[in-house]
Order: C-alpha cells, then structure tokens, then sequence
C-alpha cells in the first residue's frame, strides 16, 4: 500500500503545481483559509519563501506545463523510467491539471459567495447550508479527479517502478521525520 501513497503524491503534486492558480483548495466557506484546515497564513509565508506564484500571482499555463514536465521527469528517473513513461505520466498531470484550474474556479467562486453571506445583515442558515452543499460536491469532484489521475499514473509503472518508488518516498519521509 506504500506505493499507493507515492503515486498519490505525484498526482497531487503535479495537479497542485496547477491548481495555485486560483484561491485555497476545497471547502472554505468564508475564504479565511487556504482551505485545508488552516489560516491563510500558510499561504502567505509560502509565497515569501520561494512557494509557487512567489508574490507575483498566479503561475501561467505555461510555467504549470514546466513544473509538472520536471516533476514528472524527476518521478519516472528516479524509478528507471522510460522517456515514454515520462510522457505519459506528464500527459497525465496536466490534463489532471487543467481540469483542477476549472474546479478551483469553481470553489472560489463559492468562497465569494460565503464572504457575502457573511456580510449580509441577517444570516440565512438556508444559504449557508446550500452553499456548504455545493462546496463539498466541488470538493467531491476535486478528490475523483486526483484519484482518476492517481491511477492512470500507477498504471504507467510497471510494479517493480511502484515499488521502487514506494520505497524512495518513505525513506524521504522517514528522513525528514529525524
């Protein structure tokens, strides 16, 4: 199952290097997070220490294409990967990518809904609720989308790759941890 976890975080990461482009990731009804359970403070000492969009917005299409074809070169080289495999595994990412951007629109474009809610002289329970609703289907198709890509990558490795990989991450993680 170790090898699961691998290959999730390159689906994640790769879609991720997209999905800065628009506000926090996930639910988030007020836009007082990143959306992950924290302050936005997180966000904003990332992008003063070398984090994606490093203070000067959003990244291009472009610069997403970039990153996700060096982190998938680094993944598939790091396995003994093929150039194919490498290409595929990039495919992978950006098309995951770019149907993330559209998602993460979305998302935003409730957490302004939320900010206006909360601004509003009364609150109305119905409309937070609604608007609860449609941020955990957002976030339900955000979750289908990573695993779709979470697959297709595994799919590209052969399962000495997969565990190779599975191997590398932990040792990382095992590193990091003292």
């Amino acid at each position: 199952m170790r090898f699961s976890k691998a290959i999730l975080a390159l689906a994640i990461g790769s879609a991720a290097a997209a999905a800065w482009a628009a506000p926090g990731y996930g639910p988030d009804l007020f836009g007082m997070g990143d959306g992950e359970g924290r302050g936005g403070h997180h966000r904003h000492h990332g992008d003063h220490h070398g984090g994606p969009g490093h203070g000067a917005g959003p990244m291009s299409p472009e610069r997403v294409d970039a990153r996700i074809d060096r982190m998938a070169e680094r993944l598939v080289n790091s396995v003994d990967g093929t150039p194919e495999q490498k290409q595929k595994v990039s495919e992978i990412a950006k098309a995951a990518a770019k149907d993330l951007r559209e998602l993460r629109k979305q998302s935003g474009d409730l957490r302004r809904q939320g900010m206006d809610l909360l601004k509003a002289p009364t609150i109305d329970r119905a409309a937070i609720e609604t608007l609860r609703s449609q941020q955990m289907t957002v976030a339900d198709a955000i979750s289908k989308r990573v695993a779709t890509a979470f697959a297709d990558t595994a799919e590209v490795l052969t399962p000495e790759q997969r565990s190779k990989l599975a191997e590398r991450m932990q040792s990382r993680r095992d590193a990091r941890r003292g």
